[in-house]
C-alpha cells in the first residue's frame, strides 16, 4: 500500500510494504518509536509520525529532505490518499466467493429463518 501525501505543490509517495532496516533505525532515532509504533501513530495522524512519513518518502525518492527537526507541514492542509499496489488489487479480486457471489471469507450469522424464536 502506498500513501500519497500532498503539501502545497509537492507530492510524495510512501510505500508502506517495505521498511529497510536503515529506515527503521532512522524512525527510532528521529521519532523514538519502533516501526510498528510509528505505523500505529501514523494511522492516528500523530505529528511526529506524519513528519517522518513525509521525510522518509522524500529520502527514498532521493529528494533533498533537510533536517527532520525542521519539517513544518500544515497538517490541516496536508492531503492524503491511499493507493493499493497491483498485487493488493489482485488479492481483493481473488477473494473466494460462495455460491451467491459473496466473499466466502467474511463471517456471517444465521439467516432469520434459522434463529430460534422460543
Amino acid at each position: 500500500m502506498n500513501i500519497v501525501m500532498t503539501a502545497g505543490d509537492e507530492t510524495r509517495t510512501l510505500d508502506l510494504n517495505t521498511m529497510p532496516i536503515r529506515d527503521a533505525m532512522d524512525c527510532e532515532r528521529l521519532t523514538s518509536m519502533s516501526w510498528v509504533e510509528w505505523r500505529e501513530a501514523l494511522a492516528q495522524d500523530r505529528a511526529s509520525a506524519v513528519a517522518f512519513a513525509w521525510w522518509i518518502a522524500g529520502k527514498r525518492a532521493s529528494l533533498e529532505v533537510g533536517k527532520f527537526s525542521e519539517i513544518d507541514l500544515d497538517l490541516a492542509q496536508l492531503r492524503w490518499s491511499v493507493e493499493l499496489t497491483d498485487e493488493e488489487k489482485g488479492a481483493e479480486d481473488d477473494a473466494p466467493e460462495d455460491e451467491d457471489g459473496d466473499d466466502a471469507t467474511r463471517p456471517t450469522g444465521p439467516d432469520e429463518a434459522e434463529i430460534p424464536t422460543d
